[in-house]
């Protein structure tokens, strides 16, 4: 969904890297648990299954530990794009969540 630009507002940069922090952590969780499935359970999961599963623990666990939602920082990226561009940090943390979805991805054979 929309994320609600108000509580988009009081998203500080601070917080969109402490929030893609959290991320991070949980993609290696859910890679470490896709990881520890038989090979015959992970063949019946499909990439985009697997995917949807993953954004959904992954936006669960953020919303629980720092009570936003992720549709409320994806606004408070758009409204913070200059300075986190200017970021160093923040273009190494999309990288690495972008490169664990790909393993995500790669993990299970796609069953489409």
């Amino acid at each position: 969904g929309k994320g609600d630009p108000e509580r988009a507002r009081h998203i500080t940069v601070d917080k969109i890297i402490e929030i893609h922090q959290v991320m991070i952590e949980e993609m290696h969780k859910v890679l470490d648990q896709v990881r520890q499935l038989p090979a015959e359970q992970r063949d019946l999961i499909t990439a985009k299954g697997c995917e949807n599963t993953a954004e959904l623990l992954v936006s669960v666990a953020v919303e629980q530990q720092l009570g936003v939602r992720c549709e409320d920082v994806e606004q408070a990226v758009i409204l913070h794009e200059g300075q986190l561009q200017d970021h160093a940090g923040f273009a190494k943390m999309t990288e690495e969540l972008a490169g664990l979805m790909q393993e995500l991805l790669g993990s299970p054979p796609t069953l489409q």
